[in-house]
């Protein structure tokens, strides 16, 4: 079976209506306890890939469904363009080697998300420079084992857009399928952090078919629920990764946890998780928590 294949996303569609599917939660929290932070955590890819598979394997181990790619920005656009390129592509196959290999030798079926962060045009970056490293990620994410695009942390739709001609792109010159997700930052009254509206989001990727839409890197109880009100008549599966930090103030993973735990006692929730500040233990101990809640229903 081919990562990411017709019969590989199928499975994953069912298993979000049978149950609540665990995502994993932060590798750069993870990375900073193993004393292997550096300014670019995707460099671990290729100068310390057991630092990273084991992070992955300890997600795997404490129940994770879904390994997320450490991929999350692979490289810092500069005016070299076409070395910075080459970076992004390097790093991406890398990160999607290590948790495809992960995957495969996991002792469930695990799939592989994998992740793209946020990228702003500027007035020295254009967004067309940022489809070109949007395009090499996906390509590099694709050729190297993930089974979905994991589009994450978006606060504006901007960054939609450019990801969707990205997708395309390489749709067009590889003939593959890609599939794709996408979470979004929510604000106090549930929308975009941008103060962008979620339902123009949603008319956005309507035609996109998403695998799932939800939040992350969110932390306050109130702010959790105003999103997933939002959310509430989406047609996709819905995930929910809060972080575990507010700002510049931490909160502690069982005030995170009570608001999943919530949010899944009221059918409203396919895939949980966790995002910044959040460990294997966090994972391990929420999936036994939410074990059993029935899974937010979806077309």
């Amino acid at each position: 079976m081919t990562p990411g294949d017709a019969h590989s996303i199928n499975l994953f569609n069912e298993l979000m209506r049978h149950r609540i599917v665990m995502a994993d939660g932060a590798m750069g929290t993870m990375l900073m306890d193993a004393k292997s932070a550096c300014h670019l955590p995707a460099l671990l890819n290729t100068t310390s890939p057991e630092t990273v598979a084991g992070i992955h394997r300890q997600y795997i181990d404490a129940g994770a469904d879904i390994i997320t790619t450490n991929t999350f920005c692979p490289g810092t656009p500069t005016g070299k363009t076409e070395v910075a390129l080459d970076n992004i592509y390097r790093l991406s196959m890398s990160g999607a080697k290590i948790a495809r290999m992960c995957a495969d030798s996991a002792p469930h079926k695990v799939w592989v998300a994998g992740s793209i962060g946020p990228a702003y045009p500027t007035a020295t970056l254009d967004s067309g420079l940022i489809t070109r490293f949007y395009t090499q990620q996906i390509e590099a994410l694709v050729d190297g084992g993930a089974d979905f695009i994991f589009l994450e942390t978006v606060t504006d739709l901007n960054t939609v857009k450019i990801a969707k001609t990205a997708m395309a792109n390489v749709r067009a010159c590889s003939g593959k399928e890609i599939r794709w997700a996408i979470s979004y930052v929510p604000s106090e009254d549930g929308q975009m952090l941008s103060r962008q509206k979620t339902a123009t989001l949603i008319e956005d990727i309507y035609d996109t078919a998403p695998l799932f839409v939800g939040i992350n890197c969110v932390s306050h109880p109130d702010t959790i629920a105003n999103a997933l009100d939002v959310l509430a008549d989406v047609p996709w599966p819905v995930s929910l990764c809060p972080s575990a930090g507010d700002g510049n103030k931490e909160v502690p993973c069982n005030k995170i946890s009570d608001s999943i735990i919530k949010a899944a006692g009221k059918g409203r929730i396919n895939i949980a998780g966790g995002c910044c500040g959040t460990t294997p233990r966090f994972i391990s101990d929420l999936s036994l928590h939410i074990a059993g809640m029935a899974p937010r229903s979806f077309r």
